[in-house]
């Protein structure tokens, strides 16, 4: 009984938590736009740069190097067993269990037993942010690894004669986890702030090594990024600073509201583990306060740092707070250790082998609950839709020659899975968006964007698309005009459109005037491609009469003198409709062609769409 409960119970936990993981990480069709935006990075380290694949500089290179290294595997994955997305996830899935194995190993160090070691493993694996995204290609579990294991280092060789070292090796851990996410560069002024406090608490004299390890990570990455940015991609390493120094404030290039709660957002330290939590955290903190612990020193210094430093920044996300949580189970194990070795000799529940297993079950379902209410919001069929796969087909072309194109340039298209919600200030949380670098990635080639020009108009053809376009070009058209961040928290998904253009060049065959006239005038046009012909007469009191012959659906007009686009206007093809010189260019009856264009367009089915036509 006395195994069960010090090892069984949380080992089942963190192996039930694992394989609902994998499983997750096995079957999921659909990745964050960050997610993606890495693996496009990842492919653009692997080819140096070369081709269609653009390295974006807000995201940090550490994810993208070791995705590079699993990149071909994931141009040969089963497109019809598997989703091309299962490797990348996977080894998400695998960073996130060595990031429980680098705790558990911690509270062992620290606490010298397996017994709280695997119940603080526990208490991440059931925390539902990071069983969230330890299925999700993202910089924060494995920044969070690689930190943990800098700072077990760390607190291994706190006390080693071998100084040097342990600091190289801690100031290289150190170094990895600022390139997976630079905001980590700042992990030095934790350091400082803890060897100052050991001098004052404990008397205790910092080493030169422990002061130079400081400038490891600092000195690593700069030479590390000077050589990828300057070397290896060729851009100009100086301009690539600024980038890094919004990455520094967790900004990311967006521009969120500054009255984001710091109360609220550091509500999320309790949801994410259960109101379970809510009462353990205060009275580990408390409990540190009263002693004389290095150990607590070192973890108050750490908070002191990345919390003040994460509350203070204008963009505020659940999973930036992932990095705080190993310091409050430290608290919460260190108050539970002491209290249950004061009273186990006091109490029934403590003494009777059957009790404490009682407890201990209650204690452990309280930790479950929230992982499990996660698990359910992973119910939803969005997750396993292949939408992508979806689109991309209609998208495929084996004529090189062809492009595809995304318009409106730069707007996300939001939506999401199910209202749902980690908390109530939470828009990011479960707000996905797909964008033109998804297409780029599933498709292998480059998405042409279409710069946005204004409102979007109600037919799917529109001014200046031919000016980029030529015939069977194909493009999706994201009905959003505007950015997610601007809309409402929860909004109806309308369907994405995909169209293929088909052109007409019409050439003047006939005119009943001369071009100096305009009143009572005929012009005949014919397209070389398939004969149709449209008829333009002017009419009285400022309008002409169009009718058109030949042509099918809808289809849009346009004058082009070379690559600009004079006049535009939409029409439904063999009808006869009259139109004011004020919606109609008139430059058209001096001109000898023009273009007529259609999108053939269809709706694609995007989970969340409340109302999609066929």
């Amino acid at each position: 009984m006395e195994k069960i409960i010090r090892y069984l119970l949380p080992v089942f936990a963190i192996a039930w938590i694992l394989s609902m993981s994998f499983f997750l990480a096995w079957n999921l069709e659909t990745e964050h736009f960050d997610g993606l935006d890495y693996l496009i990075c990842a492919r653009s380290i692997e080819h140096k740069g070369q081709g269609p694949w653009l390295y974006s500089f807000t995201r940090p290179p550490g994810i993208p190097l070791l995705l590079s290294w699993v990149l071909p595997h994931i141009e040969n994955a089963d497109k019809k067993e598997g989703t091309p997305l299962r490797i990348p996830h996977l080894f998400s899935w695998l960073l996130s269990v060595l990031c429980l194995m680098v705790l558990f190993l911690i509270f062992l160090e620290i606490f010298k037993s397996k017994t709280w070691a695997l119940w603080g493993a526990c208490l991440l694996g059931t925390n539902r942010i990071y069983f969230y995204y330890s299925s999700f290609v993202n910089t924060d579990i494995p920044a969070l690894l690689f930190l943990m294991t800098g700072m077990l280092v760390f607190l291994m060789n706190e006390n080693s004669s071998n100084r040097w070292t342990a600091a190289f090796l801690w100031g290289f851990f150190f170094f990895m986890a600022s390139l997976t996410r630079f905001c980590f560069l700042l992990t030095p002024l934790f350091l400082t702030i803890y060897f100052i406090y050991r001098k004052i608490i404990f008397k205790k004299n910092t080493h030169p090594a422990e002061w130079g390890s400081l400038f490891i990570p600092l000195i690593l990455t700069g030479v590390f990024l000077y050589v990828l940015i300057e070397r290896v991609f060729h851009f100009p390493f100086v301009t690539i600073l600024k980038n890094i120094t919004h990455d520094l404030l967790f900004v990311h290039g967006i521009h969120a509201e500054k009255a984001e709660s710091c109360l609220e957002y550091l509500s999320t330290v309790f949801y994410a583990n259960g109101w379970l939590m809510m009462a353990l955290i205060p009275m580990g903190l408390y409990h540190a306060l009263i002693r004389k612990n290095k150990t607590d020193v070192f973890f108050m210094a750490y908070l002191a740092y990345y919390g003040i430093t994460v509350c203070l920044a204008p963009h505020k996300e659940p999973r930036y707070l992932l990095p705080v949580f190993p310091a409050f189970y430290y608290f919460s194990l260190s108050f539970l250790r002491d209290g249950y070795a004061r009273y186990q000799n006091r109490f029934i529940l403590f003494k009777n082998k059957i009790c404490l297993f009682l407890l201990s079950s209650v204690f452990l379902g309280f930790l479950l609950m929230p992982v499990m209410h996660e698990w359910r919001q992973f119910q939803d069929p969005f997750f396993f839709t292949t939408y992508i796969r979806q689109l991309t087909d209609k998208l495929k072309t084996d004529d090189p020659k062809q492009q595809i194109f995304w318009y409106p340039e730069s707007v996300f298209y939001p939506f999401h899975p199910r209202r749902y919600q980690l908390f109530s200030g939470d828009d990011f949380y479960y707000l996905f968006h797909l964008y033109s670098t998804h297409l780029s990635f599933f498709l292998n080639t480059k998405i042409q964007r279409i710069p946005y020009q204004g409102r979007y108009p109600r037919t799917p053809v529109f001014p200046g698309i031919t000016r980029f376009m030529k015939e069977h070009d194909k493009v999706v058209i994201n009905p959003y005009d505007r950015n997610y961040s601007s809309c409402d928290r929860f909004f109806p998904n309308q369907p994405l459109m995909v169209g293929e253009l088909y052109l007409r060049h019409f050439h003047k065959i006939g005119d009943s005037l001369s071009s100096g006239e305009a009143d009572n005038r005929e012009i005949l046009f014919e397209a070389e491609e398939d004969r149709s012909f449209v008829r333009l007469r002017t009419q009285e009191k400022g309008t002409v009469l169009f009718s058109s012959k030949g042509l099918s659906g809808e289809w849009s007009f346009f004058l082009k003198d070379k690559i600009h686009i004079i006049g535009y206007v939409s029409f439904p093809a063999n009808k006869e409709i009259t139109l004011s010189f004020d919606d109609f260019p008139v430059q058209v009856l001096q001109s000898s062609s023009f273009i007529v264009a259609d999108l053939k367009t269809e709706w694609i089915s995007v989970p969340g769409s409340d109302a999609l036509k066929k």
